[in-house]
């Protein structure tokens, strides 16, 4: 951990700093947009930005031949997904518009006073419009959020390459220092003004109801950050053996795991039709695709 200059010790926390906002608007980004098209969407994108950042640190370790065509099937698949939302984001629209009218036609058939359950229903639709974030704020997110997941890479290239050289333990180390500053900065900052958007609240009324949540979620929550620490770890010790473009574009698998978690344990397709369903595999096919020519560049 010591005997470097503090520059590489800084490199390091600022790759922790730049991840961690990043996690933060990817989080954001499912929260809005669901697992299935927020996480690959901004996995994706992080995805081409590290490839792209990390072969500009290290020209020599990598196959353009290779390299350059699995960044543009990459920037495909980062397209269906958007589509993908798009599409779905409109079927589940018009799915809850018609649903009131359904529900208000059955009342009025059976009561003639139901006016007001119209009205009602209107205000509701309202308040949920100015609410609910609109597409192009879910995708600045997104996008934002990819960008920077990538642009960490500059952080931890500069800290692990000539001539800081820190090992995968020192890295991980000043890393994490990055990722619980940047935390603890960011918290009050997003609860007081949401990315999503709406009304904010303080951090110390947030906390007050910290411990009102199960115990079950607390070790969900915690589990969730262990285990992408420890991916991130892993993507420590790999970064030596193979180059930081390889290691890190391969570690971006996670789109995938994404989708599948979105698409079969959360049902966030359930009513969609089959030309929304059907994206699905092709988005899939088309990650893989880039995983496995990005690879092959090593």
């Amino acid at each position: 951990l010591t005997g470097h200059e503090y520059q590489c010790d800084l490199w390091a926390v600022s790759g922790g700093v730049t991840w961690n906002i990043a996690n933060i608007l990817l989080c954001k980004g499912i929260g809005m947009m669901g697992n299935a098209t927020g996480f690959p969407l901004c996995v994706g994108l992080g995805m081409v930005t590290g490839a792209i950042v990390g072969y500009v640190q290290d020209t020599e370790s990598s196959s353009l031949s290779f390299l350059i065509p699995g960044v543009l099937v990459a920037l495909c698949g980062i397209v269906a997904v958007g589509f993908l939302s798009y599409r779905k984001e409109q079927e589940l629209a018009a799915l809850a518009d018609s649903t009131p009218e359904t529900e208000s036609s059955q009342d009025s058939e059976e009561d003639s006073g139901t006016s007001s359950n119209d009205v009602d229903v209107a205000v509701q639709k309202q308040e949920a419009a100015a609410t609910n974030p609109g597409m192009a704020r879910k995708l600045a997110v997104c996008i934002t959020g990819g960008l920077l997941l990538g642009l960490s890479n500059i952080g931890v290239g500069k800290a692990t390459s000539e001539p800081c050289k820190l090992s995968p333990y020192a890295n991980q180390t000043y890393f994490s220092v990055g990722v619980f500053l940047c935390s603890a900065v960011m918290m009050p900052v997003i609860t007081t003004w949401p990315i999503e958007g709406g009304k904010g609240t303080s951090i110390f009324f947030a906390l007050r109801g910290h411990c009102s949540v199960g115990a079950k979620y607390h070790v969900l929550a915690a589990m969730g950050g262990f285990i992408l620490c420890a991916g991130f770890f892993f993507f420590n010790l790999g970064n030596k053996p193979l180059s930081l473009t390889i290691t890190y574009c391969i570690g971006q698998s996670a789109p995938l795991v994404g989708i599948l978690w979105g698409t079969f344990f959360f049902k966030e397709f359930a009513g969609t039709s089959i030309r929304v369903k059907g994206l699905i595999p092709v988005v899939c096919i088309l990650f893989a695709s880039a995983i496995v020519l990005i690879a092959a560049a090593g």
